[in-house]
This record gives C-alpha cells, sequence and structure tokens, in this order.
C-alpha cells in the first residue's frame, strides 16, 4: 500500500534479429512489507494514457530476496510477487511461445509437414507437443537474452528442417527418431 520511489540505473540498446530492444535498470527504494508481498503495475498499457499496446516487458525483479522473471502485456499489467511462483513464469512463456508459433507461416509449415507423416493421434500429440516445448524453450531463453542467434543463420535451419521432414515423408514416413528430430528443430 505504499509507493516506491524508483530511479532509472541505466538503459542499453540492443540489436536482436534485426529489431531494436532496450534494456533497463529500474532500482526502488522500498520500505518493504511485514509479510514480503509487493505488487507492481506496469502503466505502459493502461487504457488511458497507453504509449503502446503490442509489445511485451520481459522483467528480471528481486524484491526482498525474492526474485524471478515475469512478462508483462496488455493481458498481464500487475506483478504480485508471491503470488507469481516459477510455474506462472513457465507458464506464460510457454503461452507466448504457441503464440510465436501459430502466428508464423514457417512454423505452421514445418508442423504441417510433420503432422502429414504422423502414424495416428497419438504420434501427432507427441510431435507437435514435442516441437513446441522445444520452441517455447528456445523463445523464453530469447527472450531473457541468454541465446541471441542471427536470423540469417536461423532461417536457412527452419527451410533445412521443413525440406528434411518432407524427404523423410516420401522415403517413409515417421522414423524412430522423428521425436528427437522434431524437438531439435524446435529449438531453431
Amino acid at each position: 500500500g505504499v509507493e516506491c520511489e524508483g530511479a532509472l540505473r541505466g538503459t542499453t540498446d540492443e540489436q536482436r534479429e534485426g529489431r531494436a530492444y532496450t534494456r533497463a535498470l529500474l532500482e526502488y527504494d522500498c520500505a518493504g512489507s511485514p509479510t514480503g508481498a509487493y505488487e507492481i503495475r506496469y502503466g505502459v498499457f493502461s487504457d488511458g494514457d497507453a504509449v503502446v499496446d503490442d509489445h511485451t516487458a520481459v522483467t528480471d525483479y528481486d524484491l526482498g530476496g525474492t526474485r524471478g522473471t515475469f512478462v508483462f502485456d496488455a493481458g498481464h499489467r500487475e506483478l504480485d510477487v508471491g503470488d507469481a511462483g516459477p510455474l506462472s513464469s513457465v507458464g506464460r512463456f510457454v503461452a507466448l511461445g504457441v503464440e510465436h508459433i501459430l502466428l508464423g507461416i514457417d512454423h505452421v509449415l514445418f508442423l504441417a509437414v510433420l503432422l502429414l507423416g504422423a502414424r495416428g493421434l497419438g504420434s501427432v500429440i507427441r510431435l507437435a507437443t514435442a516441437f513446441t516445448v522445444a520452441h517455447s524453450l528456445t523463445l523464453a531463453l530469447a527472450s531473457i537474452g541468454w541465446v541471441n542467434v542471427p536470423g540469417a543463420i536461423v532461417e536457412p535451419l527452419i527451410a533445412l528442417s521443413i525440406a528434411y521432414v518432407a524427404v523423410e515423408n516420401i522415403l517413409g514416413g515417421e522414423s524412430r527418431h522423428r521425436l528427437a528430430v522434431v524437438f531439435g528443430f524446435g529449438l531453431l
């Protein structure tokens, strides 16, 4: 219930896959709470004075000894530390990964080719899950800055993965290593 005084300690501009990003270090002096609870409100998405409404802010926080990562977006404007544990952050990153996959034509094409060679519903579920989990993991790691591979390397590899699976389908369908191959391609 008490507002904290904040200070901007530094910013850096970064380029990832040809897009500009800004990293900001904010430090707040807070008296704290007897319960150790904090509420953070991200106002960039507020209805009245929103600057932009279609972006995400990946936030690493350390509040009263509680550390974590949270993704602010138009649907998630508040973080209650203590309520949002590691599993909620993982869930948000997986949701972002699924959205990323469904909006990319190369991802949809890869999954379509993959599913054409599947041998039943169980196979479809295993393959789609392996791809989604692997790709969500990479997206999460890229979002927090731990992985950064240039698009000039990744894009041709994605095209090759589509061609590989298509050829595998033509030559006989699903191989016994397909789940591992799909997971590896999902990391791309």
